[in-house]
């Protein structure tokens, strides 16, 4: 039988629409008779940031038997705990300092409005009245664009609630203590390189043998969102090494050619002989994309500017376009299905945790499994029975929602 490759990508809190994704496709095979766990769609499991969070808890296990949590508790897990990784009000004094001035500095301005073009009988009254709404003014600007300072000066969060829910959910269990293969990626700051995390090499060697915590923690290091993931480790000679790491999403958001690259070096004999007799077959889980329709138009002088890049921002640039190159290489090579929703563009910030947000991502992959069950039950027999779905390339049933199957 081919060899099954399941993908995750990152993308914060909208981690919930892959979770709710592979949760029905569960459901569906184990309505065809299967155990309903991961090893029913595949048989290697990566993915980077939220991604690697949802794979690593799909395959962990206290036995090496049976994975420790279900499909609902993962979703619950992401739901649950949104705020907890990305606070609310995180940068409160910054934005109440940036707002007051904007304010202060807007009551001025709409006074000195008043005190230049009112008559003197009614310049008292004028003045405070025009600088009433001159602070108005300035308090509505303070408040829209305080947000934009986030991550200027500093990450936008601490490390302490990650980690924490980390810690929480994984403890002391390390990258053998699973069910099938996982591999994650993070990119190495001392070595300027990626940073391969995976089960596939710890098995051969017991200093990658890593705490799955801090494999999880440093592929969800965001640039920006938060600070870099310290990892300290005793070698086997008693001597301490240390690893700073950050997101991989800046060059591998969809790490699969990476990940392929190290079954291929480092898998079984028996492993390698399959996939050269019998070939990989990908099932790609995004976290949404959005698409504007607009026409195209050209940057300006400012956009192409370093500041304007950082405000575009240049992260979620790098992001989205290495996880596009990515995915082409793998689609040369490979056959592969690609499940991503087309979302609304109020829908694709990656760190908004309030429970209205949660809900609504929530409603929106419930809705997509429903509206699409058909398909995805083709594309669950296609992982269990090695069936192909030639010429289903690109449908799209709603204005909202697309997927794709690419052979």
């Amino acid at each position: 039988m081919v060899y099954r490759v399941c993908s995750i990508s990152g993308g914060g809190v909208r981690g919930i629409i892959p979770a709710t994704i592979i949760k029905e496709m569960l459901k569906i095979s184990k309505s065809q008779g299967k155990d309903g766990d991961i090893r029913d769609l595949c048989d290697y499991i990566v993915g980077t940031s939220i991604g690697g969070i949802i794979g690593a808890s799909l395959i962990v296990s206290e036995d090496n038997k049976s994975p420790k949590f279900t499909p609902d508790q993962i979703l619950k897990l992401l739901q649950d705990n949104a705020e907890t990784i990305f606070p609310l009000n995180a940068n409160y004094w910054l934005h109440s300092i940036v707002t007051g001035v904007v304010t202060i500095l807007g009551a001025v301005a709409g006074a000195a409005v008043g005190a230049a073009f009112l008559p003197t009988v009614l310049f008292i009254g004028g003045a405070g009245a025009i600088g009433i709404v001159g602070a108005a003014g300035g308090l509505a600007l303070g408040n829209k664009y305080s947000d934009a300072l986030d991550g200027m000066f500093a990450p936008k969060y601490s490390r302490e609630g990650i980690d924490g829910l980390l810690n929480k959910y994984f403890g002391d269990l390390k990258l053998t203590d699973v069910i099938i293969p996982f591999t994650t990626v993070s990119y190495s700051l001392e070595q300027s390189n990626p940073r391969v995390w995976s089960t596939i090499k710890a098995n051969k060697t017991v200093p990658d043998d890593f705490y799955i915590k801090d494999a999880l923690g440093a592929t969800s290091a965001t640039p920006t969102f938060f600070p870099h993931k310290v990892t300290k480790v005793t070698t086997i000679i008693n001597m301490e090494k240390i690893y700073y790491d950050i997101d991989s999403g800046i060059l591998a958001n969809y790490p699969v050619s990476l990940a392929i690259a190290v079954l291929l070096k480092h898998a079984p004999y028996e492993t390698r002989l399959r996939i050269e007799k019998e070939g990989i077959t990908v099932l790609s889980i995004g976290t949404g994309y959005y698409k504007d329709t607009n026409s195209f138009v050209p940057p300006t002088s400012f956009e192409e500017s370093k500041l304007g890049y950082v405000l575009d921002p240049l992260v979620f640039k790098a992001m989205y376009t290495g996880e596009r190159e990515s995915i082409i290489q793998t689609r040369y090579v490979n056959k592969m299905i690609t499940i991503d929703p087309k979302l609304s563009k109020n829908l694709m910030q990656m760190d908004k945790s309030d429970s209205e947000h949660i809900k609504s991502l929530s409603k929106i992959s419930s809705n997509f499994v429903v509206w699409n069950k058909e398909i995805i039950k083709k594309y669950v027999e296609c992982m269990i029975l090695d069936e192909d779905y030639i010429g289903l390339i690109v449908i799209e049933n709603t204005q909202d929602f697309s997927y794709e199957f690419i052979y």
